[in-house]
């Protein structure tokens, strides 16, 4: 019975480690140093994760403020590792859709041995520039951008915007007295437009046989004409100071058209004679008077009938074609008075003269010699 009890006994014994055994468990360690070894100097580079989730294999065991903190380690001693395979059959790839950094992209200047075979195993995604397209091209609507204007001369008038011209002139003159056959109809609708002679109280008429005062034809007077003042300023005793018409008086006769009577009267109702209407305007201008002034005005049929005083002053008016006679050129009719028409006719002429209207051929205006 003792021969029997040996052989269990050395059965029963521990079996020493082979050498090939030996050699595995030092492959496996070194395999395991080289894992951590590599994560360690990789782990901004998206390594190895572990069960936490982490790619920092120093977490596995914690650190004393984790452990004091939670109780304990994040990874028991006594957990079982996987074994890894070699080194050379270690490939990390990375997460779908996930870009491989690049050394300029992560900031490295060397590279260790398993960088190199992990750059060789794994391809880089490389970023493929797209090309820029139009509109057009992807099937989107055409913008239309608004156009940039070159800066122009603000003073040059493009051919589309018309002369700038007073709101009576844009929608023309139409009074229900003046037809268009009305010998002054001309004369009246030319200086209306422009805005150099009144109308009516009533907008629709201009009353053209209606008689012109003194007074009214002073405030004329400065609507069509702008002078500088030639004469010393008059006070009248007969114009008041609250009289509408006291400035446009006063206006007249510091510019040379209109004089008073002697004593220093005005007589602004009284009407105004034509003779006194063509004085007013050749005096007003300053035409010179003539050196053969009855000769002038022998054209007329009632010269004789024309005041001495006014005799230089209407021969220098005729013979500047400023004289406009209704209904007969040859007969001046001097002491009538004078119409709204007469007088927008004689001012038109007096315009003419100095360049500021059109000339308008009309039968009634005294031609000169």
């Amino acid at each position: 019975m003792s021969n029997s009890s040996g052989p269990d006994r050395q059965s029963s014994g521990k079996k020493p480690i082979q050498q090939d055994e030996w050699v595995a468990i030092i492959v496996a360690f070194l395999s395991i140093g080289t894992i951590f070894a590599w994560s360690l100097t990789h782990t901004d580079r998206g390594g190895i994760r572990w069960p936490d989730g982490s790619t920092d294999p120093r977490n596995l065991w914690g650190s004393a403020n984790s452990a004091s903190s939670s109780g304990g380690y994040l990874m028991s001693p006594s957990a079982s590792l996987p074994v890894p395979s070699p080194v050379d059959s270690l490939v990390t790839q990375p997460d779908v859709g996930e870009e491989t950094p690049t050394p300029e992209d992560s900031g490295a200047t060397a590279k260790t041995p398993a960088d190199e075979k992990l750059a060789s195993s794994v391809s880089p995604v490389t970023k493929t520039p797209v090309p820029s397209q139009t509109s057009a091209e992807i099937g989107l609507p055409l913008t239309k951008q608004p156009k940039t204007l070159a800066p122009t001369d603000s003073t040059t008038e493009s051919p589309e915007t018309p002369a700038p011209t007073d709101s009576n002139r844009d929608r023309g003159v139409k009074f229900k007295d003046v037809p268009d056959d009305f010998w002054a109809f001309p004369f009246i609708t030319a200086l209306v437009e422009r805005d150099l002679f009144d109308r009516a109280a009533d907008t629709d008429i201009f009353q053209p046989n209606a008689p012109m005062t003194r007074a009214e034809y002073a405030v004329a007077l400065p609507k069509a004409f702008k002078q500088n003042q030639t004469q010393n300023q008059l006070n009248f005793q007969d114009v008041p100071g609250d009289d509408p018409a006291g400035e446009p008086i006063k206006r007249s006769t510091e510019t040379g058209f209109l004089r008073g009577y002697p004593g220093q009267i005005f007589r602004p109702n009284q009407p105004m004679p034509r003779v006194q209407v063509i004085v007013s305007l050749a005096n007003g201008l300053g035409l010179k008077a003539p050196s053969n002034p009855n000769q002038i005005l022998q054209r007329y049929q009632d010269a004789d009938r024309l005041p001495a005083y006014s005799v230089s002053a209407v021969a220098a008016a005729t013979k500047a074609g400023l004289v406009v006679n209704y209904p007969n050129p040859s007969r001046l009719n001097p002491n009538q008075v004078a119409t709204r028409a007469d007088v927008a006719s004689l001012i038109h002429r007096a315009l003419v003269i100095q360049g500021k209207v059109p000339a308008i051929p009309s039968e009634y205006i005294v031609q000169p010699d």
